[in-house]
């Protein structure tokens, strides 16, 4: 399964996308873990472009993208 990740979390792991070896059951809170991301630095979930809950089981062909909280900017 393919995993997209933007914002500082891609910095944390050094990556902006991977794969993950899917397992029938798993739910995002399942893949984070897996990943070491700390649930709370992620702002979204999307399961091919819709956003999903931490209990969603993505299917083996389905794209997650996790995204981070926006930070920065000026007044």
């Amino acid at each position: 399964m393919k995993i997209h990740v933007f914002g500082h979390v891609s910095q944390l792991i050094s990556a902006k996308s991977m794969d993950v070896d899917w397992r029938a059951g798993m739910t995002v809170a399942d893949i984070l873990a897996e990943l070491r991301i700390n649930p709370l630095l992620i702002a979204a979930v999307l399961a091919n472009g819709q956003r999903v809950a931490s209990d969603y089981m993505p299917a083996i062909d389905d794209e997650l993208t996790l995204m981070s909280p926006m930070a920065g900017g000026s007044e």
